[in-house]
């Protein structure tokens, strides 16, 4: 992608236009990190931007502003807005004469650096590299301009804040605070969403989660995360929830961006479930929390324009990450679910060494242990055990053979054989099966 964006900017100058790098890619190459994304700014306009590359795959978008699209790179002319407020489709866009005008009207001042790969100069007239390299996130300009220009970015700087693990100055932090509540009402869901799912990818998402319940935002986000700071996880733990849900979800993998956020939230059903048993801090239960965690991310997801797919499976790992694995029947158990729900049962592996990891009294179990768990599960899987009624080796005509009119019954007897053959895979023979259904119903 670099090659590319280098070619369309030598032919852009080459024709006598200006041409930089911009955006996200000039501050990953600030930080000697691989740049994916490249972004180009110019002084070209559109129409001219087609004519240079008619030669190129060229596509445009925009109905007012048009950025053109060379070979899968944005190539966009010098522009300024003037925002209406408070939405970031209340905005007038033209076009801008310099660099500088259009580096003026990004977010952060990480984010309004330009490079020129021909010359190999940085242009940053607002100090993005100094803030870089002292990791702090700052706005270009008034922050309470920023933002009141567009409310998302008090999530995008929580995220920006995520990615260079650093800290927002003083007058960013403030900016922040009073103006969490805009979220309500001002940031669009889906864009939420978005940011929400490009922090799973990063190194640490805790310091996200962290940055929107220090400035406020997190009870407007997820309200059940945001109950559980402070909130004491019980006589196993030395942690409180919402450290622990925070570590459970920096253990796991960042390739697996749903499994993480389900780790960050497997344990939002504590607050409301606690309770002391017989006035004992050290009997302090949650029982139930997975169901109740379930219901409350669901409704969240749901707030927050998630697919179905996503918050099924989402909610289904907060499910079962209490189920236990301590004997050949429990795995088989657990099988059945992943199987019937399309869920890696190592997702289900996955959350539970997270989740014992993140709990601080007892920290994370041995490797001797880890792979006796792996065995244990592929011992099983190597059995085949049945997964739904197909795999038992009767079915409902089966049954009916026995004398049972088509109903509910059917499936009442489906079920009951079902569970049977979970606790023991040897009866899942015909005669068994047959036996166990005349001598039960």
């Amino acid at each position: 992608m670099f090659q590319k964006a280098l070619n369309i900017v030598t032919r852009l100058v080459g024709k006598g236009f200006e041409g930089f790098f911009v955006g996200g890619a000039v501050r990953d190459m600030a930080m000697g990190r691989p740049a994916h994304d490249f972004d180009i700014v110019t002084s070209a306009k559109p129409e001219e931007v087609q004519d240079i590359f008619s030669d190129r795959v060229v596509k445009t978008y925009g109905k007012s502003f048009k950025v053109v699209v060379v070979d899968d790179v944005e190539v966009a002319t010098y522009r300024k807005d003037r925002y209406n407020g408070l939405d970031d489709k209340n905005v007038v866009v033209t076009y801008a004469d310099t660099l500088e005008e259009d580096l003026e009207r990004r977010d952060f001042t990480i984010n309004a650096m330009a490079f020129n790969p021909l010359t190999q100069a940085l242009i940053d007239p607002h100090g993005g590299l100094i803030d870089l390299k002292e990791k702090v996130i700052k706005f270009v300009g008034n922050a309470n301009h920023r933002i009141y220009e567009d409310p998302n970015r008090i999530i995008r700087a929580a995220r920006m804040k995520c990615l260079i693990e650093g800290s927002f100055s003083i007058e960013t932090y403030f900016a922040l605070r009073n103006t969490s509540d805009y979220i309500q009402i001002h940031v669009d869901p889906e864009r939420i969403r978005l940011e929400i799912l490009k922090t799973m990818k990063y190194q640490k998402p805790s310091i996200f989660f962290t940055a929107l319940e220090e400035t406020g935002a997190l009870k407007y986000i997820f309200p059940s995360l945001c109950k559980c700071v402070g909130h004491k996880g019980g006589h196993h733990h030395a942690e409180d929830v919402f450290t622990h849900s925070l570590l459970c979800g920096d253990s796991l993998p960042r390739r697996f961006p749903l499994l993480r956020l389900a780790g960050y939230l497997h344990d939002v059903g504590k607050p409301a479930v606690a309770f002391i048993d017989e006035g004992d801090f050290h009997k302090l239960k949650f029982y139930g929390h997975h169901d109740k965690g379930k219901q409350l991310v669901n409704q969240e997801l749901q707030a927050l324009r998630f697919s179905n797919e996503e918050i099924y499976y989402i909610c289904r790992m907060i499910e079962i990450h209490m189920k236990n694995h301590n004997s050949p029947k429990q795995i088989r158990r657990i099988l059945s679910i992943c199987n019937r729900d399309n869920i890696n049962y190592k997702d289900y592996i996955r959350i539970r060494l997270a989740d014992r990891k993140s709990n601080l009294k007892k920290g994370p179990q041995p490797i001797s242990i880890v792979r006796d768990i792996m065995k244990d599960f592929n011992t099983e899987i190597n059995r085949k055990p049945p997964n739904r009624f197909s795999d038992l080796v009767i079915d409902g005509f089966d049954i009916m053979s026995l004398g049972f009119k088509p109903g509910p019954i059917i499936g009442n007897i489906q079920r009951f054989l079902f569970e049977k053959v979970m606790d023991d895979p040897e009866l899942n023979e015909r005669e068994k099966l047959l036996e166990l259904v005349s001598c039960n119903f």
